[in-house]
C-alpha cells in the first residue's frame, strides 16, 4: 500500500476518491492551505522556512509563486515538496516543472448552469437546485508519494 501525501478537505467528493486510492490515513495534516495572505515571495520564503516539515502544499492561488519561491529555496520539486495547484495554467507543461493540478470544467459547468437557468425560467416555483461538477485531477511533474522524513531531515 502506498501512503500518498494530499489532502483536500474542502472538497465533498474527497473522502470517496481516497477511499479509492487505498492511502492510509489521509487526514495526517501533510498539507496545509497557502492562501491569499501568503502571495508574496517573501510571505512564501517565510512560511516555506518555518514549516520544514511540510511534504506537500494544495495552493489554491499563486501556485507558480510558490514554485519559484520553493526552487529559489533549494526545494527539489516533488522530491523535497510536492505541489498540487487549483486550477490549471494553458502552457503548464512548458514550465521547467509541469505542475500538477486540479482543473476545473467550465465548460461542463456551463452547460449545466444553462439547464438550471432555463429550467427556473420555464418552473420558477421550482425547488432550489444546485450545481456540483468534480473538478479533475491533471497529475504531472509536481507531485511524488509521500515519504516519511526522520527527525534528523526535519530540523
Amino acid at each position: 500500500m502506498h501512503d500518498i501525501c494530499f489532502f483536500l478537505p474542502r472538497f465533498a467528493w474527497w473522502p470517496r476518491r481516497v477511499s479509492r486510492t487505498k492511502v492510509r490515513n489521509p487526514r495526517r495534516g501533510s498539507f496545509r492551505n497557502v492562501t491569499h495572505k501568503y502571495f508574496t515571495h517573501t510571505k512564501i520564503r517565510d512560511f516555506l522556512s518555518n514549516h520544514r516539515d511540510i511534504t506537500a502544499l494544495f495552493v489554491i492561488n499563486n501556485g507558480l509563486t510558490v514554485m519559484e519561491v520553493a526552487l529559489e529555496m533549494g526545494y527539489t520539486i516533488p522530491q523535497d515538496l510536492s505541489i498540487i495547484m487549483f486550477d490549471d495554467y494553458e502552457f503548464s507543461h512548458l514550465l521547467k516543472v509541469p505542475p500538477t493540478c486540479m482543473r476545473q470544467q467550465e465548460k461542463l459547468l456551463g452547460q449545466e448552469a444553462v439547464k438550471l437557468i432555463i429550467s427556473t425560467v420555464e418552473n420558477p416555483l421550482q425547488k432550489r437546485q444546485q450545481i456540483f461538477v468534480p473538478p479533475k485531477l491533471i497529475i504531472r511533474n509536481s507531485t511524488a508519494l509521500y515519504k516519511a522524513k526522520t527527525s534528523q531531515q526535519v530540523n
